[in-house]
């Protein structure tokens, strides 16, 4: 292999581990706050949900657990044109006078004409958003609560994993979800926040009226990058919540069409909300992964030792860095899967990358363009 094109290679790969590192120091720093440094006087859920009513049971149970005192949390789910009948059976099963029910009308549809609704019927100043597809433990809203107040955050980041891993797609999904989950937290504990995730988030009401968030309402998705966007452009402050009771969990894909569809989703809300350092971030990621194939394919006709430097070198430090992370939550199992889908992640990246040039994908029952 040509020299420059050697030395060219490990220089990129000595910033991408560099970046890796970098997440990790953000991830593992955390600040003790022993004082309030802002008080709220309550939070709204919301909660937009299509055609999730095999869920509902679940997630209705899971908020009259909370542990929050009921006076300071309401809940609102918007119902977007469900034809499953979950609509009606939050409607028969709320037994609390602090949830309720709103539904889109027939001129508006998605989750962002969801949260928009939403947000007109919430009476507190502090919105927290979940999806109806995910689980919460009893002190979830007691410590994103206490997390916001103590930490003086303007908006706050709360940790989401998958559950319920079963096979290799669910596998290497919950892998891929996670690594996202940490380029989040370590992000944020850098004070470079440009990720986050609508399952778990916290915010003040206010930034849904910024001209940064309005921008983004006629995409289909994105509504938590651009709810960050638009904190980071007011200077206001992102905290990651570093606390193991915060966590929300919620289900992976179990097939590959549903996973490369959300994935390419992602992606394209990327594609429009990222900044330019965001994106030479992410195009560093395809590039390293393609280089790992280049290295493979051609160890059959030159020394192979690049190969196994430049793959093993990568594989050690993701591997370390990963497992710090999934070991606090517990979820260090899931590392299992982690020799074959980091033998595969290249192709995986290369395959997600050319379907959104496609630009559409399916998501709950609807076609988008990117």
């Amino acid at each position: 292999m040509d020299e420059g094109l050697l030395i060219a290679s490990f220089t990129l790969l000595f910033l991408y581990l560099l970046f890796i590192v970098l997440l990790w120091f953000g991830w593992r720093s955390r600040k003790r706050y022993n004082t309030i440094q802002k008080e709220i006087k309550g939070v709204t859920v919301l909660v937009p949900f299509r055609n999730e009513k095999e869920n509902l049971s679940s997630l209705l149970l899971s908020f009259e657990n909370q542990c929050l005192n009921e006076s300071l949390f309401e809940v609102i789910f918007i119902d977007d044109h469900s034809d499953d009948g979950g609509k009606d059976f939050l409607i028969n099963n709320l037994s609390r006078n602090n949830m309720s029910v709103l539904s889109l009308d027939q001129d508006s549809s998605g989750k962002k004409a969801a949260l928009e609704l939403g947000l007109s019927a919430a009476k507190n100043s502090h919105i927290i958003t979940t999806d109806a597809d995910c689980y919460h433990s009893e002190f979830w809203l007691e410590s994103m609560y206490a997390a916001y107040c103590e930490t003086g955050a303007d908006l706050l980041l709360g940790p989401v994993m998958h559950t319920g891993v079963s096979g290799f797609i669910s596998g290497f999904d919950a892998l891929d979800f996670a690594s996202l989950g940490l380029v989040t937290a370590g992000s944020a504990g850098l004070k470079k926040a440009f990720l986050a995730n609508g399952a778990n988030l916290m915010v003040a009401k206010e930034y849904y009226n910024s001209p940064i968030y309005e921008k983004g309402k006629k995409l289909a998705s994105g509504d938590d990058v651009y709810i960050l966007e638009a904190v980071k452009r007011a200077a206001g402050k992102v905290v990651f919540c570093k606390e193991k009771k915060a966590l929300v969990l919620s289900k992976p894909s179990f097939c590959l069409s549903s996973f490369v569809s959300q994935r390419t989703r992602w992606l394209s809300k990327m594609k429009v909300t990222g900044t330019f350092s965001v994106l030479m971030q992410g195009g560093m990621v395809v590039l390293v992964n393609t280089l790992v194939l280049v290295f493979f394919l051609t160890a059959f006709f030159i020394n192979p030792i690049w190969f196994y430097l430049y793959a093993g070198v990568k594989m050690l430090t993701e591997f370390v860095v990963m497992f710090d992370y999934l070991k606090y939550f517990g979820k260090q199992k899931m590392l299992n899967y982690f020799p074959l889908a980091y033998i595969l992640y290249p192709v995986y990246l290369l395959i997600l990358v050319s379907s959104s040039f496609i630009g559409r994908f399916e998501w709950k029952g609807r076609q988008y363009k990117v």
